[in-house]
């Protein structure tokens, strides 16, 4: 992602839970149905939570909070079906999130480390 995103997601801080720490995080883009919305993802030892940046306020820039225990797999996907930088979280309930991630080795290598299941590419 570009220097913009870098600037607009620097102030973005997450308020973490008793014994809560951050693992890994990075700006990524989050997909609302056809809206792309920008904003910072952060893995910790008890969640993955997103936080839309202010540009993004009143276009699906709301805050999720996933907890590692819901998450029933992740998986690479191709971002508009031709880049190799997606990530998509399903959940127990079968709720999915897509993410548009930078350094999506490290994602993966860091959830795995979470000892979330990794589906194979389809």
């Amino acid at each position: 992602m570009n220097l913009l995103a870098q600037l607009l997601t620097k102030n973005l801080k997450v308020e973490f839970k008793n014994n809560e720490t951050e693992v890994y995080s990075d700006v990524v883009n989050l997909w609302r149905g056809k809206l792309s919305v920008g904003g910072k993802l952060f893995l910790t030892n008890q969640r993955l939570i997103f936080l839309p940046h202010n540009f993004n306020l009143g276009f699906g820039g709301e805050n999720e909070y996933i907890n590692l225990s819901e998450i029933n797999t992740a998986m690479e996907i191709k971002t508009m079906k031709i880049i190799d930088n997606g990530l998509k979280i399903t959940l127990i309930n079968k709720e999915e999130f897509e993410f548009v991630v930078n350094e999506r080795e490290q994602w993966i290598k860091k959830l795995k480390q979470s000892n979330i299941d990794f589906e194979q590419k389809s």
